[in-house]
């Protein structure tokens, strides 16, 4: 079974992934991630440190220990190859698929992790293009952009999806409706800083997004 619970396993994903967006991890951004009040993730923090996984740094705020980042990867590993084993083997709808994985999360074992792998045949990337780290802890980058991100001043404004990052249920079930998922290609036909909107071309026809779904798509020409 895992060295680490469900929840030490959502806050060093988050740290791990904050630390890879931005140079500093304060509490106040855990929080923000994890949608819980400072107080408690401060009570989780002093927890994590006391197991060596965490330290906070100055001027860096928050930050993986070795023993952390192996641990935090070990917690990546096990949920995208779980989102793989709900979606490849049993079907599950795409926008279901992180709720039952974070539920099925405590009671994965190590051994049925790897028979999942085996049994998907040791895939690259999750349902939503994440990469998986391998069994050694190593991850591809993916090399992409956030797609409300300015791009260069001259090239195509057409993308491919590569990957979304942002797995609530509502958020998911709007770019299902409009088949926006890793693989699909698409159009920037206008911008509307505004509304905080977007109007992409899609292989079903113009579709505008909002800001939720703008920041959860990442993609690469």
């Amino acid at each position: 079974m895992p060295s680490h619970s469900p929840a030490d396993a959502r806050f060093l994903r988050a740290i791990w992934s904050l630390s890879t967006n931005e140079r500093t991890v304060t509490v106040t951004a855990l929080a923000r991630r994890l949608d819980h009040v400072p107080g408690t993730v401060s009570d989780r923090i002093r927890k994590l440190a006391e197991r060596g996984w965490v330290a906070r740094e100055p001027y860096r705020g928050l930050a993986l220990t070795a023993r952390g980042r192996s641990e935090a990867l070990r917690a990546v590993r096990t949920l995208r190859l779980l989102h793989c084993a709900l979606s490849d083997l049993l079907g599950m709808p795409w926008p279901e698929i992180p709720a039952e994985a974070a539920a099925l999360e405590g009671a994965a074992s190590d051994r049925l992790i790897e028979q999942a792998e085996s049994q998907l045949g040791s895939p690259a990337t999750d349902p939503f293009g994440e990469p998986i780290p391998d069994r050694s802890g190593s991850l591809t980058d993916p090399r992409d952009r956030p797609l409300g991100s300015p791009g260069p001043a001259s090239g195509s404004n057409h993308f491919t999806i590569s990957r979304v990052v942002e797995h609530s249920m509502p958020v998911l079930e709007r770019l299902d409706t409009h088949r926006l998922r890793p693989g699909a290609r698409i159009s920037l036909r206008s911008r509307s800083p505004l509304a905080g909107s977007m109007t992409l071309g899609t292989s079903e026809g113009d579709v505008e997004i909002g800001l939720p779904e703008i920041r959860a798509l990442r993609v690469h020409r």
